[in-house]
């Protein structure tokens, strides 16, 4: 229990603070917006990130295809649960409760815990397996969602830098850069953690908890099921016990902020996907001890 607990304070404290941070912004200053934070990621910062550590990562083709296999897992999973409990709440579908119960903040919460927790090694896997939740989220999701919106999100998918910059750092592996580039892109890259987790507290600032229960009950389901089905598909793929461990942490995280995007894009019960965004982000510190428990993580 002491280690677990030095393992929340010396991992997921900081990174809190940072959306801690970012949550005041939005508060105090309503004006702030998070777009052009978000596009400076997207486009500069998180490549630069994602080249430089696949450049000098070891991860094999394989590995990757794995990777995507077990995101599969996960999806298929979640919806396996937040279809029959979201027919139970409401008495009907609610594809605004499944989709915030299935898709993970992979991203902007995902890879600044791995790097913490696990360094440069495994990054490159966290970077794979966000790939590869983010295609999931913008085809299976947005055509469970609304199925009127699978091609636009197809053309937002080869839009995607994260997308282009994972084969570009493929392609790189093993290449020998001038020492001033190399640095530039790795000071580039190391930027991009605290700009995501700012930009998340400051979205967050925007988001109210009107519906705690509800809330509560999907962020069951998608800690629960996401840890289950990445542990399971995990061990059968991986032998390497740091590989399933990292996916675990990785599929159990809380609800992704894209969630309330897209239902207010396709849906309409925008609110409901805040809600659950809010509380499953407030929770997940409770987990994270549990989970780190039961998995022996340091």
């Amino acid at each position: 229990m002491l280690e677990a607990l030095q393992l929340l304070i010396r991992v997921v404290i900081p990174i809190y603070i940072l959306i801690a941070i970012g949550f005041i912004i939005g508060r105090l200053s309503p004006e702030v917006e998070t777009r052009s934070i978000s596009k400076l990621v997207l486009f500069v910062f998180a490549p630069a990130l994602i080249i430089h550590s696949f450049k000098g990562s070891n991860i094999s083709t394989v590995n990757l295809l794995k990777t995507l296999v077990v995101a599969a897992s996960v999806v298929v999973v979640g919806y396996a649960f937040a279809i029959p409990v979201g027919r139970g709440i409401f008495g009907k579908r609610n594809r605004a409760f499944e989709i915030s119960s299935v898709f993970m903040n992979s991203g902007y919460l995902g890879l600044p815990l791995i790097y913490l927790i696990f360094g440069e090694g495994l990054f490159p896997l966290a970077v794979a397996f966000c790939v590869s939740v983010t295609l999931l989220h913008f085809t299976v999701g947005i055509l469970l969602l609304n199925p009127k919106g699978v091609r636009e999100s197809a053309k937002e998918i080869v839009k995607l830098p994260l997308l282009h910059s994972l084969w570009i750092g493929l392609l790189l592996r093993g290449s020998h850069f001038p020492q001033s580039f190399d640095k530039m892109l790795k000071l580039t890259g190391d930027a991009t953690i605290p700009l995501m987790l700012v930009a998340l507290g400051i979205n967050l600032s925007r988001i109210k908890a009107s519906m705690l229960k509800t809330g509560a009950v999907s962020s069951l389901i998608r800690f629960a099921s996401g840890g289950a089905a990445a542990f399971l598909a995990g061990s059968l793929l991986f032998q390497e016990k740091s590989y399933v461990m990292a996916l675990t942490l990785q599929a159990s995280l809380p609800s992704a902020v894209m969630n309330f995007v897209l239902c207010e894009a396709f849906c309409g019960d925008a609110q409901l996907a805040a809600s659950i965004i809010l509380i499953s982000t407030t929770l997940y510190p409770a987990f994270f001890l549990l989970l780190s428990l039961f998995a022996g993580i340091r």
